[in-house]
């Protein structure tokens, strides 16, 4: 699978690659390329040491570096990009992702802003602090995806297929998201734009119906997720993998919850499946919401339920961040 490198992680901020355990490279995000000041054929004929190092003298150490991680270690290292008239310096973090084997999948490579310390500004141990933190969870957020993504999948060609497809639409809404606190997306939007991108064809034939609801950060790249894999699993077994098949969407909010209904319909024969799979598995990753799942003969139903006050954001309610 050759990634959209144009698409894939459009928005986001944080410079990102991938490679496999070989140091080929996966795919190469929009801010990884511009941090290291290349375009977007600069990948053909380069090795992911090459690349990164951005000169060939420092490939080597790079690509020592980058071996370890691919052998379990996390590596750090330094590079310096040249610019027109600066030189910026960057950190770059080699994390493993391992699968539920212990096998060594895949390796994350991450680029962070080395300091200026000549131009500190009054917060910006607290910005620092801020990011530091933002990151972090979205590099767990990445990993997790991925272990469970190999346990899940039943070859490697869609283990590739999936976790890219699940990690270009956490980017996605990311991107989309404040680099501060304050207000995170609208529910309808986040139905809206996933279905639109996995089901084109098929958006006709799903209903939305429930007021505004703007969400808090955390609820929106929950619900992403979440939505992600509904929309998924409809294509591929649901609702928009026949053309007899409906989608409705309904969602209410109240003082105490926010619940919303994922129901399809216009099927026939649909069964539990036998084996659990991500989707099943991400449901039951969020505590704090009581998700009820039905597999009806005419199609799925998923009914939600989460506390207003952690899931919408607003002056009295929701958590900012």
């Amino acid at each position: 699978m050759t990634p959209d490198f144009d698409i894939f992680a459009a928005g986001t901020s944080l410079p990102l690659m991938v490679l496999t355990t070989g140091l080929d490279i996966v795919f190469v995000n929009r801010a990884c390329r511009a941090a290291l000041g290349r375009s977007d054929d600069d990948i053909d004929g380069l090795s992911a040491a090459e690349y990164l190092a951005c000169t060939g003298e420092r490939a080597a150490e790079v690509q020592r570096a980058l071996a370890a991680a691919a052998a379990g270690q996390r590596a750090e290292f330094d590079l310096e990009v040249e610019g027109r008239a600066t030189v910026q310096g960057w950190r770059a973090i080699a994390e493993p992702v391992a699968g539920a084997s212990g096998a060594i999948l895949l390796v994350v490579v991450r680029l962070e802003k080395r300091p200026e310390p000549l131009r500190v500004q009054p917060n910006r141990d607290q910005q620092k602090a801020d990011e530091d933190h933002r990151v972090k969870n979205l590099m767990a957020t990445i990993l997790a995806t991925a272990r469970i993504s190999a346990e899940s999948a039943e070859s490697v060609e869609q283990y590739t297929e999936d976790f890219c497809e699940r990690l270009d639409a956490m980017m996605r809404v990311n991107g989309k998201l404040p680099s501060s606190g304050g207000p995170g997306l609208s529910l309808r939007g986040l139905f809206e734009d996933e279905i639109r991108r996995t089901a084109p064809r098929a958006a006709g034939r799903c209903s939305l119906k429930g007021p505004d609801v703007i969400l808090t950060i955390k609820s929106s790249r929950d619900a992403g997720m979440v939505i992600h894999e509904l929309a998924t699993n409809a294509l591929r077994h649901g609702c928009f993998s026949r053309p007899e098949g409906r989608l409705s969407i309904g969602w209410t909010v109240g003082e105490d919850y926010l619940t919303v209904t994922w129901e399809e319909s216009g099927l026939a024969g649909i069964s539990e499946p036998e084996r659990t799979g991500f989707g099943t598995t991400v449901l039951s990753m969020f505590p704090n919401a009581d998700v009820q799942r039905e597999f009806r003969d005419s199609g799925l139903r998923v009914a939600f339920r989460i506390p207003s006050r952690i899931a919408v954001y607003g002056p009295d309610g929701g958590e900012p961040h």
